[in-house]
């Protein structure tokens, strides 16, 4: 039936985040030693890494997009395209996590301990914080390149990348500030499987694919992820860590008060912009209607 064909769409995506989940301690732990030979690697050749890495996303993306097209998915080009879109997003959030997670847990970081004296976010960059950051960076840049290509409507997205451009890029160009860059991007890609699974089962309901329950379920655990981690944390454990470390401390000085002040405003616009996302999110919650199809239907009704 329609429904199990759904289900079957979904069912290939949820063991690769539920194991990234159980490994997020472990993982990249236990490969240390090779890690720190890929950031040796990336240090030598940053910009050819970061070509590369953005071909990667980009070529993903794009072949997903031709194997759902062949295998007749959609023919609404919108919806293909935001599903092909969310492969490399899932493939990214579930890499980026690990690899950041490590970065903060190997140098001081604790999720109740960003404060220690053995937490620096204005030291100079190691080389596998900017292993992290270049593939977070080329991530980001080929997915921009997408949106402005395919889909300029989704505005959001395109400031977000915008912002976390910013922050990634003048990290790596004054060589310091990789652990604030690894903890917003931690922090910013932890809630995002969730932020997936909400737009995977929209467009797969659009379609007629499955019910509207999967897409109101994921849309309450989204909204609940985002009140622990972007509200209620976020202001403490990152924005005001950010500003402590960069404006309190003395080794904030060896970063440019102009790139000081960009770091400390952009957790906070992106604090703004998720507290916003969240009213509505939860405004749609409460009336019972979380997909496209259905906040269509309700305002013809209205």
């Amino acid at each position: 039936t329609a429904r199990l064909r759904g289900r079957d769409i979904l069912a290939p995506l949820i063991p690769p985040l539920v194991m990234a989940a159980q490994a997020s301690l472990t993982t990249l732990g236990s490969l240390r030693p090779e890690w720190e030979r890929v950031g040796d690697g990336v240090i030598a050749s940053p910009f050819v890494a970061l070509l590369g890495i953005t071909a990667f996303f980009f070529m993903l993306n794009r072949t997903s997009a031709v194997l759902l097209r062949a295998v007749g998915f959609s023919k609404n080009e919108t919806r293909l395209n935001e599903l092909a879109s969310c492969v490399g997003s899932v493939i990214h959030c579930t890499t980026v996590v690990l690899m950041t997670h490590e970065e903060l847990r190997t140098r001081g970081w604790s999720v109740f301990g960003a404060l220690g004296d053995g937490f620096d976010l204005s030291g100079e960059n190691s080389p596998t914080g900017t292993a992290a950051i270049l593939w977070c960076t080329g991530y980001m840049v080929a997915d921009t390149i997408y949106m402005l290509i395919w889909a300029r409507h989704e505005t959001l997205f395109l400031l977000h990348h915008t912002a976390t451009l910013l922050y990634m890029l003048s990290c790596l160009a004054v060589g310091r500030g990789d652990l604030s860059t690894c903890l917003c991007i931690y922090l910013g890609e932890v809630t995002n499987p969730i932020n997936n699974s909400y737009a995977i089962s929209n467009v797969l309901h659009s379609e007629g694919l499955i019910s509207a329950r999967p897409n109101f379920a994921a849309a309450c655990a989204l909204a609940s992820s985002f009140v622990f981690v972007r509200i209620l944390y976020a202001p403490i454990g990152v924005c005001w860590v950010i500003f402590v470390h960069l404006f309190l401390r003395p080794g904030g000085a060896a970063i440019p008060i102009l790139v000081r002040l960009l770091w400390a405003a952009l957790p906070l616009m992106v604090t703004h912009a998720s507290f916003t996302f969240l009213l509505s999110l939860i405004g749609d919650i409460r009336r019972g209607v979380t997909t496209t199809v259905g906040k269509a239907k309700l305002e013809k009704s209205k």
